[in-house]
Formats: C-alpha cells, sequence, structure tokens
C-alpha cells in the first residue's frame, strides 16, 4: 500500500495470500512474515533470507585504509551510513535529520545511498557532513568504509542491505520493527533498536553504537555467520523442496 496506493495495494494484498493459499507450500523471508501469513490461516514456513558471506566481508585494515582514502574519508572519521529506496517507507528524511542532531556528526559523516522520489528533498537537507551518493554499483565498497548502519524503515521482510552491512562487520542502528528485531535476536551485541519515527531515540541510540562500534564488528558478523547466510538459505528451501516432491 505505501508504494502502490489502496486502491491498487489492497487487491495486490489480496491476491498475494489468495496464490499462498493454493500453493502446495508458503514460505515466508521471516518469522515476521510468516506470522503475518499465520493470521490470515495460512501455514507458512519460515525461511530467512541470507547473503552470500563470501562476497561480503569485513575488510583488512589495509583495504579498508585504501578505500576511505579513494572515498575521501579520514582515517578516524566515524562514517555512518544508510542504503536503500529513498522512500517514504524508509524514512530517509529522519536518518538525515537525526545524524545532524548528534554527537556523531561533529566528527562523523552520513552516507546515503539509493535512489528515489525524496531524493530532491534529502539533499536539500544534506550539510557537508551528509553525503547523498545516490544510486550506486558497489555498494560493498562504501559499507567497507563505514562504521555503522542505520534503517529507519517502517516495514520489511528481512532486508538485505542490513544482513550486508552485518557482514561488512558494521554495528547497526535499527527502527523497532519485527525484521529488525528477529536480526538482532540471533546476536543483540551487533547494534540496538530504537522506536520507530522517534527522532530522539535515534539521535541516543545512534551516538550510543557509535561509541561502542568497533567492540560490535564481530557479533555483527557473527550474525551473518550463523544464520543469515546464502548456504544456510539454500539448504532450508533445498529441504522443503525435497518434501514438496516426496
Amino acid at each position: 500500500i505505501p508504494q502502490y496506493g489502496k486502491v491498487l495495494g489492497r487487491p495486490m494484498i489480496w491476491q498475494q495470500f489468495r496464490a499462498a493459499r493454493h500453493a502446495d507450500q508458503a514460505i515466508a523471508c521471516s518469522r515476521t512474515i510468516r506470522n503475518k501469513y499465520s493470521n490470515r490461516g495460512i501455514a507458512a514456513v519460515a525461511i530467512r533470507n541470507g547473503v552470500d558471506a563470501s562476497t561480503y566481508q569485513p575488510p583488512n585494515p589495509e583495504e579498508r585504509r585504501q578505500i576511505r582514502n579513494e572515498l575521501g574519508i579520514k582515517p578516524d572519521e566515524i562514517v555512518v551510513i544508510s542504503v536503500g529506496g529513498l522512500i517514504e517507507r524508509k524514512d530517509p528524511m529522519m536518518v538525515i535529520n537525526s545524524f545532524k542532531h548528534s554527537e556523531v556528526s561533529s566528527n562523523g559523516r552520513l552516507l546515503l545511498l539509493g535512489d528515489g522520489p525524496l531524493k530532491d528533498q534529502c539533499r536539500l537537507a544534506a550539510t557537508e557532513s551528509v553525503e547523498i551518493a545516490g544510486h550506486v554499483t558497489d555498494v560493498e565498497r562504501y559499507l567497507k568504509a563505514a562504521d555503522v548502519f542505520v534503517s529507519a524503515s517502517h516495514s520489511e521482510g528481512l532486508p538485505n542491505a542490513v544482513m550486508e552491512a552485518l557482514a561488512t562487520g558494521n554495528a547497526v542502528v535499527l527502527s523497532d520493527i519485527g525484521p529488525h528485531q528477529e536480526i538482532l535476536d540471533v546476536n543483540s551485541a551487533a547494534g540496538e533498536l530504537f522506536e520507530t519515527s522517534n527522532t530522539t531515540s535515534l539521535v541516543q541510540t545512534l551516538d550510543h553504537v557509535a561509541d561502542t562500534a568497533d567492540e560490535r564488528r564481530g557479533a555483527a558478523r557473527n550474525i551473518v555467520e550463523t544464520e543469515l547466510n546464502a548456504e544456510t538459505m539454500a539448504e532450508r528451501y533445498e529441504s522443503i523442496y525435497d518434501e514438496v516432491v516426496q
């Protein structure tokens, strides 16, 4: 509905649930989504999304130094990054405004990667310490230069952008929606949640996580290595396919 409006969105939702009811097996990309299906009387199985843990890896010190140098980032600068569409559901303006009011902004930089209808509005709100990079093809490179990943999204399935950030060793600051909670349930030391749509909460959480970002890198990577990786996801899908065929 946020993307297509009520006139198109509601029939699309109905069609999606109708298709799931007629499937031999419905699979949800997170436990949060599985519960939504369950509320509609659909017995879905939850198989969490996963990212390629071999492609997305934490950089070694020399690689990180080189990437930061290429991007014009100082060695001691705290880099906060947010990746996703510049749309209302992702709330990029809240990320910008919260960063500008945070202590991190005094010796840090915010990078926003992505495109969308709010791009011009975001650029108008940008300052010297806020960079709207737009659409880029080398997201991994920017993630390796960052310290903290922020998502202020109002709803998700199980966001790949967050998992990619974790895989590269970024601490995370996430809105307290179900899928984000689900990610941090794997290892809560990787980051913290803030109250969705609450700027004060985001400012406080961002400052706290930024102060402890280096200590959280191992926990961030651990979430992907133990649970949210592509191999684990593929094995679980394969098991379901075998069950359906039998």
